[in-house]
């Protein structure tokens, strides 16, 4: 028969144990809603690098460089990368604001500018991309043609598809980049406006105790 003093020191060591547990994993909790502001962009980032590992495994990449031959496309995506990795650290600024960590940040009402100018770069870049995939369309057809020639017509219509090849693609680019990147940017924004809105908040309940006093 067991003696029950005994057993009582594992029992409170497993008991320790887990209210120990338990609290890390409640202190973990509390940590992530501090920087959630942090957080919903890092899962958004992990989505993109995710897709871009997809992207990259079809072939995408290797077929955007081989038919753009104006190469913005590139030039689209590494600006879109840049400006992602921005937005992340201006999330990052803003969480420890709102989480007290710091006191302010300069230039806050102009701090995302950057990030909205770079959307219609990306837009405008993949606009130009049409523009000149057009040119080498009708250019490079239509220069040199010789209907009786049967060659000619077929290096006409190779022409054609070289340049209409680079038009979708700098447009599609364009597109998608400028459209993730405003996303980002408005949650940003939607992020400081509810910080603000906060802050007036505390303001008007910090004031109204002072006259109550």
């Amino acid at each position: 028969m067991r003696n029950p003093g005994n057993t009582m020191p594992g029992f409170l060591l497993n008991t320790i144990n887990t209210y120990e547990q338990r609290n890390l994993w409640l202190m973990g909790i509390a940590s992530l809603k501090r920087h959630s502001i942090f957080l919903k962009w890092w899962w958004f980032f992990t989505l993109i690098i995710s897709l871009t590992i997809v992207l990259i495994g079809f072939g995408v990449h290797e077929d955007l460089w081989t038919q753009d031959k104006t190469k913005l496309s590139f030039l689209i995506l590494v600006i879109f990368y840049g400006m992602t990795f921005h937005c992340g650290y201006e999330s990052w600024k803003l969480s420890q604001l709102a989480n007290g960590d710091i006191r302010k940040l300069e230039n806050i009402d102009t701090r995302h500018e950057p990030g909205w100018f770079a959307s219609d770069v990306l837009l405008t870049l993949g606009l130009i991309g049409t523009v000149s995939g057009f040119i080498l369309m009708l250019a490079g057809a239509f220069g040199n043609l010789n209907i009786a020639n049967v060659s000619s017509v077929q290096t006409a219509l190779a022409n054609m598809a070289v340049g209409m090849s680079t038009a979708l693609y700098t447009t599609l680019t364009g597109l998608i980049t400028s459209t993730i990147l405003k996303v980002q940017y408005f949650r940003l924004d939607q992020d400081l406006e509810r910080y603000r809105n906060l802050q007036a908040e505390k303001l008007v309940e910090r004031v109204v105790e002072q006259k109550g006093n």
